[in-house]
């Protein structure tokens, strides 16, 4: 649980976050717990990396790493299988990886990145999710103001009905957005889809079409 009072520094935040991350109890006061055995994430990398290639992974550390500690699983990932690129839900968990000294990997945040965390966002050198014209704006103008050319990635809405711009209209009014703000560099463009466990599904595979 993180409690963000108005004004508050993010550096405040990340030393809560590092107080209840060193409170340790004997494994005997627990009912149960879990093991992550970190030389079986590397083969696993290393299996999907060599199947995928040249396509590259990007593992989705969102949520602690899904209870499994987001900075030391993002540290093995990047010492131990050259991993590039990592992602997250929100700005505030990217910031605890580049605090933690993950500061060599792109960070992409998938989810929205809302008006006070921008800053942090660009400060920091992390890859933010851009689906108007409005936010292509916003973050021109926070770059131009801290003197940065910023890398970000456009996310195409393809059924989920979260954020994103869908294909025709919407994608071209924030491509033309694009245009205008040179100070912004286009790395990629990500979907979510709405039914991934179902690759077979019809409306799985509509959206790999366009």
């Amino acid at each position: 649980l993180y409690i963000l009072q108005k004004n508050s520094r993010f550096s405040e935040i990340l030393s809560l976050n590092s107080y209840w991350r060193n409170l340790t109890m004997d494994l005997t006061c627990y009912n149960s717990y879990y093991e992550v055995d970190l030389s079986v994430l590397e083969e696993n990398f290393k299996k999907i990396s060599r199947f995928i290639a040249p396509v590259q992974i990007i593992p989705v550390l969102k949520a602690d790493a899904y209870g499994m500690g987001a900075l030391e699983i993002a540290k093995a990932l990047t010492e131990r299988c050259g991993c590039k690129t990592l992602a997250c839900s929100q700005t505030y968990e990217g910031l605890v990886l580049r605090e933690g000294g993950i500061t060599d990997a792109e960070i992409l945040i998938m989810g929205p990145v809302l008006h006070d965390t921008l800053p942090h966002a660009v400060r920091w050198d992390m890859q933010i999710p851009l689906f108007t014209p409005e936010r292509v704006r916003s973050l021109s103008r926070e770059a131009a103001r801290q003197g940065k050319t910023v890398k970000a990635q456009i996310k195409i809405e393809t059924g989920l009905n979260r954020i994103g711009a869908w294909p025709g209209k919407q994608l071209q009014e924030v491509i033309d957005a694009l245009h205008q703000c040179p100070n912004i560099q286009v790395v990629g463009a990500f979907t979510h889809f709405a039914q991934a466990e179902t690759p077979d599904d019809a409306f799985t595979k509509e959206p790999v079409s366009y």
